[in-house]
Parts: C-alpha cells; sequence; structure tokens
C-alpha cells in the first residue's frame, strides 16, 4: 500500500520475472475489493507503449526509460487580472513539495489582500494592487532540500511569538510526515528554530494559556525523539518563503543546501544564547484567580 499515490500505483521490481508475477498477484488481489489495475508501464522493452512516450503520473511526464520527470511548462496568456484568474494561475503551478514556496507567497499574498477590497470574483483589480513590488565543508556530510511548507499569517491580529510557535508546529508535522514516509524512525532528528520564546515554551512543562499549552502539547508528542536547537535568525533559510523572492532569485540562494554549517560535524554546529524576552512569556501563563 505504500506505492500508492492517489490513483497510481509506483514501485520498483527487481526483475521482469518477479515484475509479471507483482502485476498478476496485484491484479488478482485488487479485484476482490472491486478495484480494477490497469494501464501498466514499466521499462522493459517488449511490452507497453513507446518508450519516447511520457507516463503521466499525479500530473507529471516521467520518461519511463532514464527515470526522468519534467513538469509541464506554465504558459498564461493575456488575460483580465481578477481574482478568479489570479487564483487559478496559482493552482497551476505544480508544487508538492514546497520547493517554488518563495516564489507562490507573491501571488497568495496579492489573493488575500484582494478580500480587503469586497469585491467579485470576475471585477478587475485596481493598479495599485497589480503594481506593488514584492520584495562542501566535509565531504562525508551533505545537504539536500526534500519538503517544505508555509503559511500565510492570517488577518486576525495574532502576535509573533505565536506566530513562531505556530512554525515550530507546522515543522513538527511536516518532519512527522517525512520521517514515517522514508522509514527514517532511528536516526537522530534536530529541529532549529530561531524563536527564543518559543523554545522556551516548547521547553518549559509551565501552566500556560489555551493556545500555547495546547501547541506545546502537539509539538512535544510530535518531536518526542527530536532534539530542538536554537540559532540567530540571519542563519535561517527557512524565512526565505516569508519574504517571497521571484525564481531568478530563489535559485542564487541557501534555500536549497541551508546554511554552510549544516554541512559541518556536529561539535561545529553554532551555539547560541537564547535572549528571552520576560513579557512575551509572561503573557502567555495561564491566569489564576484566587478567592480568599
Amino acid at each position: 500500500m505504500k506505492s500508492f499515490y492517489v490513483d497510481n500505483c509506483v514501485t520498483s521490481i527487481s526483475n521482469e520475472d518477479t515484475l509479471y508475477r507483482f502485476i498478476e498477484e496485484s491484479k488478482h488481489i485488487l479485484a476482490t475489493a472491486c478495484f480494477d489495475l490497469r494501464g501498466w508501464e514499466h521499462t522493459s522493452l517488449k511490452i507497453g507503449r513507446d518508450p519516447s512516450d511520457p507516463i503521466p503520473i499525479l500530473g507529471l511526464l516521467w520518461n519511463k526509460d532514464n527515470i526522468f520527470c519534467d513538469t509541464t511548462v506554465l504558459k498564461c496568456s493575456s488575460f483580465d487580472l481578477t481574482r478568479r484568474n489570479v487564483l487559478s494561475v496559482v493552482h497551476k503551478i505544480f508544487n508538492p513539495l514546497g520547493v517554488l514556496s518563495p516564489a507562490t507567497l507573491i501571488p497568495k499574498l496579492l489573493i488575500q489582500k484582494s478580500w480587503n477590497l469586497k469585491i467579485d470574483w470576475d471585477t478587475v483589480l485596481p493598479d495599485n494592487y497589480i503594481r506593488e513590488n514584492f520584495l562542501p565543508e566535509n565531504d562525508t556530510i551533505s545537504v539536500s532540500f526534500v519538503c517544505a511548507n508555509c503559511r500565510i499569517a492570517p488577518f486576525r491580529k495574532t502576535t509573533i511569538p505565536r506566530l513562531e510557535l505556530l512554525a515550530c508546529y507546522i515543522g513538527a508535522r511536516l518532519s512527522t510526515v517525512l520521517v514515517k514516509a522514508f522509514s527514517l524512525e532511528n536516526i537522530p532528528v534536530f529541529y532549529w528554530s530561531d524563536s527564543s520564546t518559543s523554545l522556551y515554551w516548547i521547553e518549559r512543562n509551565e501552566n500556560w494559556g489555551v493556545f500555547v499549552k495546547k501547541r506545546v502539547q502537539e509539538i512535544k508528542s510530535l518531536t518526542s525523539n527530536g532534539t530542538w536547537k536554537h540559532f540567530t535568525g540571519n542563519l535561517n533559510a527557512a524565512d526565505l518563503p516569508y519574504q517571497g523572492f521571484s525564481i531568478s532569485a530563489l535559485v542564487k540562494l541557501i534555500w536549497w543546501e541551508g546554511p554552510d554549517w549544516l554541512k559541518g560535524i556536529e561539535e561545529k554546529w553554532p551555539k547560541t544564547e537564547a535572549v528571552l524576552n520576560d513579557e512575551d512569556i509572561q503573557s502567555e501563563r495561564r491566569k489564576l484567580l484566587l478567592l480568599i
């Protein structure tokens, strides 16, 4: 079942004899639940379509001979810039792993801001909305981008420390998914944050208010086998999606491999002293009422 992605089964077989047996057994097993497995494709040249034809899987076109996929070029013709059209273009960008998150942030922000105008979906956005500008050390260690996730802060006013705690929660959830997907349950996991306040909340078993208490409980549950560490904000590559970058600028950034020190041994990782904001911390303590 781990080989199924929506309605596609993608797996690897060691030889052709095993392949044919896998096909027959899979069809038989799934048929008992009224699932018809069909449209089989593989790298063998004996059966199947022309190897030069790409195979569509979950929106991507794969060349089955060299196991290479290429995304379809996004073609956007000239159209009126309405909320509906902006939303349509954003959802045409295939970005399941969050690789393009910093670039897709800008149109998402444009959609969010357009809600304040209280116009319908097919009204052209005003010019002031349209024209706004958004702004190896060790050969045995390598760092690779795997997956990312980012969200836009809600309209409802939320304190920066709370948003930073939510970022820790999003990271914890994403890490849990990746560890399970890659069967990496037995490796050490490190979680990095530049929020001193969030780390204080996570590390202390104190009587926090409802919002902080609930998120901290969930974070601890998801990261019980990991280690939280603090580093300064200027070293944080994960801040890039929240700034927004064009595609041309994105390719030159540390987004893909992170800061250089991650490629070094653990003993050389930065050791920073977290500077706590007592006001932020105290504001989330549960209020107690004493009656005498």
